[in-house]
């Protein structure tokens, strides 16, 4: 990967990061992102989900960026994330901490994980055949 691709990627993870964070942790996620009138049915169909899909696109993220350390870290710190974000929310008014969302957030993880990984996986085994 080119070096301007892996900057630029992990400067995409970091903001994402970023965004999530704040929206996990804020009261009021839909006030911060505000969509726009035609977009809210649309979110808030996605609602239901949106600890897995938000959490999928962080690991596919993270993963995507190459981080410099090794993958056992970046899932173990994926998970400490997905898990500490929902203990905090039970500092925040109107939010409160689930176990659902956990589980969401953890099966969020492993599948942009598998996004990311398995193809890689599938190409080596592929190159290795031949």
């Amino acid at each position: 990967m080119e070096l301007r691709t892996r900057i630029a990627l992990r400067c995409l993870s970091t903001g994402y990061l970023v965004l999530l964070t704040v929206l996990l942790l804020t009261p009021d996620p839909m006030a911060v992102f505000r969509p726009e009138r035609e977009l809210y049915g649309i979110v808030s169909w996605l609602m239901p989900s949106a600890h897995f899909l938000t959490m999928a696109l962080l690991a596919w993220l993270t993963l995507a960026a190459r981080w410099p350390l090794p993958l056992g870290w970046i899932f173990g710190l994926l998970v400490l994330y997905a898990v500490g974000t929902e203990g905090l929310q039970s500092l925040v008014p109107t939010r409160t901490p689930s176990l659902a969302d956990v589980f969401q957030n953890l099966i969020g993880i492993a599948t942009g994980s598998a996004v990311w990984v398995l193809p890689a996986l599938l190409i080596r085994r592929s190159i290795a055949a031949e």
